[in-house]
């Protein structure tokens, strides 16, 4: 396709030329290599390995829900499958990664030929490397990594087949493969047939090339067919795309790579730098196709026009399509530049330094993870499987011998692991092989799903399709796990932070395996009292951040151990010690975390948000602790114990979203309204990052309004100096809490009696501020005299949320002998067991603290630990 253009700058080095694309090449490798975390690769593994076994599969093979009799299934990825178990038996997943990674950078190094020699090389790789990193966002182990090689060949081809027209007779060739890999083969004809408009729309000029171009393309379209399904292969695509678009708003509704980009961008998608790049790339779209008009439309070169509209329209439609626009952005929009008037300053070598400098640069963010922290992305550079993300192991469990094999897992992605693992003799409800369900199937499976998360009529469902078994995703699922922890027709026998395997009470549990207990796992091992580094700061690194930088396994186990006691606090008819049994389990992760990691913001977060809801578990009426309540040990040392973590999360990362908001809203709550509106201020002067935060800032100027008011009234008639408690109990009455304690502190008081001073530490341990509380006690005490029951048990409380473990079972212990205090320390005491996972200890400080004659808000708290108690405590 020779342009007319004049000007054009003088050819550039051919040294300087390679080395920029070879650089750009080696960026397209780097992005590639990032480790595996996507599900529908299993299924694809499975029908490899047994293809050579059946043969090319005509009906589905993994789920019992279809009819192979009636439900034919074209499998037109079949040659993928073949391609991606051989590369799995011969180097694992690790293989699979490196090959992906290989086909991004072969689809760049054949995008880059279609490319003049006289053409700045520049203009071409700054065009190309934000087509690339969107690109790269798709870099998965999937047909469509083969689609993006293919097309680029397709195009380059055609690009320089007015040329070089012999290219076209490879169009046939790579047809035939592409027509065994992937539907979306009807992009080639696609492709050609756009080719063709030009052809015909620069008539007569090119009435020679029917000769070169009829026989090819008709070979080409013949390719589509030479498949084992035949002509079946072409109406599957057909059927697929009546499926996927004018038929598929329940696919787009619930699948988000099939989102609309209007309805991705309107639900917080312009938060996403990959979307900005999707926008740029229409942007220089446009710009090369008003620069290039002349050729377009007075030369008639329609096929330097046709494929941005055509897959600029496909990217709209759907998010998961940007990959492909990206490409054939980055193919005729460095074409329609290329050959334009550039200034000379273009082909300079100095422009060239800075543009590889620029690719080393983005490789070196790439390889030191630099680029996906900034970006938000959750991935790990690297080969490999991401950790604790599949589950294989225990999803094997549920393919053992005397497993059922029916099952239902939620969400569709389990199902592909589930059918690697254990399929075909084990089947599954449906999967994410949508094109294998109908719509109608599909539906069902997420009205079972809602259903499940919503305790409502689930059952009836599962019996219906004679289900005994259901396997449900730790991370996302947390209400279905929820459901079946508190149903009594079901019993867990596998939990962990990545999935919960659940079996019918009808079926026998099989040898070898045994139900799970929350309560058992408590105190499954019991860990040294330890503590944490306070003085930690934030790994430094270079190239890699050290292993302890990313969250493991405690961490997500905190996470979702967590969410699962929320949704389990919400199910009526789960009793309280499950629910107070998985939250401890997350606490007991937390602290593990912490750790690992003490200079994380986000593990102290973590521990706080638990023990911040164990205590209103904990609580006998619901009430929250307040600064115009009495301090009860019972039931304010668990949100002490949250507060102090919380202000330790926000001391170590001050710019953390969700623990400003907690800190706010507790602080509201406390009674402390200046606190609180000074970060709910804090938190709408941030830029929101996700589509809570966006909903959330939408009320936050009102918020802020509504309490401003209420702080003003309070400060109007509360301006002087706090020198007295009587002064500083108004403060607390008005809600200035905060500035009260804060402003009375400076006055350095003396005369307090020890109820007076009890009541300011506490009110201060419930501010998150322990160390300030430990001070105002310690300075009542007569330094000379030994330490009393009442200071070592406060003292105690302070080590406690300040997460001084040892300290705090030290100054417990003191005041356990004394029986003014040993009720408030031996519920520490139980507190710091159950953490630690001591049953033994938990269990003496229970029965010493009931044989003492408590209270009945301290007997109820104490009964409520007894139950976690496992059955072999009580023997």
């Amino acid at each position: 396709m020779e342009l007319t253009t004049q000007n054009a700058p003088n050819a550039e080095p051919a040294l300087r030329r390679w080395v920029l694309r070879l650089l750009l090449v080696a960026l397209a490798l780097v992005l590639g290599c990032f480790q595996m975390a996507n599900f529908d690769i299993w299924w694809h593994l499975k029908a490899g390995e047994l293809i050579p076994q059946r043969g090319v599969p005509s009906a589905d093979w993994f789920s019992f829900t279809t009819d192979p009799n009636h439900d034919r299934w074209v499998d037109v990825h079949w040659g993928f499958q073949l391609g991606a178990a051989a590369v799995h038996h011969l180097g694992g997943i690790a293989g699979l990664v490196l090959v992906k990674a290989i086909l991004g950078a072969l689809t760049v190094a054949v995008g880059l030929t279609a490319y003049r020699r006289t053409w700045p090389v520049n203009v071409q790789v700054l065009v190309w490397l934000p087509a690339l990193v969107l690109m790269s966002s798709r870099f998965y182990v999937r047909p469509e990594i083969v689609t993006l090689v293919l097309t680029a060949s397709f195009v380059t081809i055609l690009l320089h087949a007015e040329r070089r027209p012999g290219l076209l007779w490879l169009l046939p060739l790579i047809q035939v493969l592409w027509a065994n890999v992937q539907g979306l083969f009807i992009f080639g004809p696609i492709l050609l047939a756009m080719y063709w408009c030009e052809i015909v729309a620069r008539w007569p000029i090119t009435r020679q090339w029917p000769k070169w171009l009829l026989p090819t393309s008709l070979l080409t379209l013949g390719a589509c067919v030479v498949s084992p399904y035949g002509v079946t292969n072409v109406l599957f695509v057909r059927e697929l795309w009546v499926k996927m678009n004018s038929e598929g708003e329940i696919y787009r509704s619930s699948i988000a790579e099939l989102e609309d980009l209007s309805t991705f961008w309107s639900q917080g998608g312009y938060l996403n730098p990959y979307a900005w790049l999707l926008i740029l790339l229409f942007v220089l779209a446009a710009l090369s196709i008003a620069w290039a008009w002349r050729e377009i439309f007075i030369e008639r070169r329609l096929f330097q026009l046709l494929p941005l509209l055509a897959f600029g329209w496909l990217a709209l439609q759907a998010t998961r399509n940007g990959n492909h626009f990206a490409l054939v952005a980055s193919l005729l929009v460095s074409w329609n530049l290329g050959g334009r008037t550039w200034p000379r300053f273009m082909a300079f070598r100095a422009v060239s330094v800075i543009v590889g400098i620029l690719l080393v640069v983005m490789g070196f963010l790439v390889i030191s993870e630099r680029w996906y922290l900034a970006t938000g992305a959750v991935r790990r550079w690297g080969l490999g499987p991401r950790e604790n993300y599949y589950g294989r192991a225990a999803t094997r469990l549920a393919g053992k011998p005397g497993m059922p094999d029916r099952a239902a897992l939620f969400h569709l992605g389990r199902a592909a692991v589930y059918i690697y693992e254990n399929g075909p003799e084990h089947q599954v409800l449906m999967d994410a092989r949508l094109e294998v369900h109908s719509q109608s199937m599909y539906r069902r499976y997420l009205e079972l799903e809602r259903a499940i998360q919503k305790d409502d009529g689930w059952n009836e469902v599962l019996d219906h399709y004679q289900v005994p078994l259901v396997i449900v995703d730790s991370e996302h699922e947390h209400g279905s796990q929820a459901t079946l922890f508190s149903d009594p027709r079901w019993r867990c026998l596998h939990f962990d932070e990545v999935l919960g395997i659940f079996l019918n009470r009808s079926h026998a549990i099989p040898d070898g395996l045994s139900e799970f207990s929350f309560r058992e796992q408590l105190f499954a091992t019991t860990s040294v009292l330890s503590t944490f580094d306070h003085t930690a700061m934030p790994p430094r690194w270079v190239l890699f951040p050290p292993k302890d930088f990313y969250p493991n396994a405690d961490d997500l186990l905190a996470q979702r151990a967590y969410h699962l006691g929320l949704s389990l606090m919400n199910r009526p008819n789960a009793p309280p010690w499950l629910q107070a049994a998985a939250l401890w389990t997350g606490a007991q992760s937390a602290r593990r975390a912490v750790l690992r990691r003490p200079w994380s913001g986000e593990t102290h977060f973590q521990f706080s948000a638990i023990h911040l809801t164990l205590e209103r578990l904990q609580q006998p009426n619901g009430q929250l602790p307040s600064a115009h309540k009495p301090w009860v040990a019972t039931t304010d040392l668990l949100s002490t114990i949250g507060a102090g973590a919380l202000n330790r999360a926000y001391r170590r990362d001050p710019n953390r979203y969700t623990t400003i908001f907690y800190i706010q809203q507790g602080l509201q709550e406390l009674g402390a309204v200046g606190a609180s509106t000074r970060f709910l201020k804090q938190l709408g002067d941030m830029y929101p990052r996700n589509w809570a935060q966006i909903t959330l800032a939408r009320s936050i100027k009102q918020m802020i309004a509504q309490r401003e008011a209420q702080l003003a009234k309070a400060v109007l008639n509360h301006k002087t100096p706090v020198r007295t408690f009587a002064q500083l109990q108004q403060f607390v009455a008005a809600g200035l809490l905060e500035i009260g304690i804060d402003s009375f502190l400076k006055q350095s008081p003396s005369t307090l009696s020890q109820e007076q001073v009890d009541r300011i530490g506490t009110w201060l341990l419930l501010l998150g501020r322990p160390d300030e509380a430990r001070d105002m006690f310690m300075a009542f005490e007569d330094p000379t005299a030994s330490e009393s029951p009442w200071l070592s048990l406060r003292i105690g409380w302070c080590d406690h949320a300040a997460g001084l473990y040892p300290n705090a079972e030290k100054r417990y212990l003191q005041a356990a002998n004394d029986p003014s205090t040993a009720i408030d320390a031996h519920y520490g005491l139980a507190l710091i067991a159950i953490l630690f996972g001591d049953a033994e200890q938990l269990r003496q400080s229970i029965d010493v603290a009931l044989s003492r004659q408590p209270t009945e808000v301290q007997r109820h708290s104490f009964e409520m630990l007894k139950e976690l108690l496992p059955p072999s405590a009580n023997e």
